[in-house]
């Protein structure tokens, strides 16, 4: 077939080939990698810019919210007052109300650091007593099922075996220690009086 060309044209048709040989998968398995990439590209630019739009739209709903009044129904659920001493007293304050109510009696209570984290604030209070295990959980479900809310991150619980002297059937005492944490209101955003 190839009989009258020179041996020069032989081997470029041969490279020909050869190129459109490789050159054909290639393409057939890169261009729709290469338009898969561009459209993931796309869709992650058009995220990024939606990302963008609401962090605007949050600014301003953050703005306009600065030394607005918490209404009710917030003051409900989260611990307020000027200062984190303040919000410290309301969080020990509501947590002998509970304790007082279960008819225990608190034996230390100290103040945990105040957290922020996200644009969100609790404060904590570690708090130890000595009752019985029913006791125990209504104290535990009147922590966390009350408001403002309140929640037990950490609980340290022993059992105080009774001496052989107690009469039998006496419940084992429990020794406990819990840290409990409220959700803070945001700070009050003071604005200076223009003259």
């Amino acid at each position: 077939m190839f009989a009258g060309v020179s041996r020069a044209l032989q081997r470029l048709a041969a490279l020909g080939l050869l190129a459109g040989g490789v050159a054909a998968p290639t393409l057939l398995i890169g261009w729709p990698a290469l338009s898969r990439h561009q459209q993931l590209s796309d869709d992650v630019a058009a995220g990024l810019s939606n990302l963008a739009k609401m962090q605007v739209a949050l600014g301003r709903e953050r703005h306009a919210l600065d030394g607005v009044a918490l209404a009710p129904a917030v003051e409900n659920i989260v611990f307020a007052g000027d200062g984190e001493s303040a919000l410290q007293a309301a969080l020990q304050a509501r947590l002998v109300d509970i304790a007082a109510a279960q008819k225990l009696q608190l034996l230390s209570s100290s103040q945990l650091a105040l957290r922020e984290t996200g644009g969100s604030r609790s404060l904590g209070v570690r708090i130890s007593f000595r009752c019985e295990m029913e006791a125990l959980q209504r104290l535990l479900h009147g922590i966390e099922a009350g408001r403002p809310f309140m929640f037990v991150e950490v609980a340290d619980l022993r059992a105080d075996l009774a001496p052989a002297s107690a009469p039998a059937g006496t419940a084992p005492m429990i020794e406990a220690t819990l840290d409990v944490f409220g959700a803070a209101a945001p700070p009050a955003v003071k604005t200076e009086a223009t003259p």
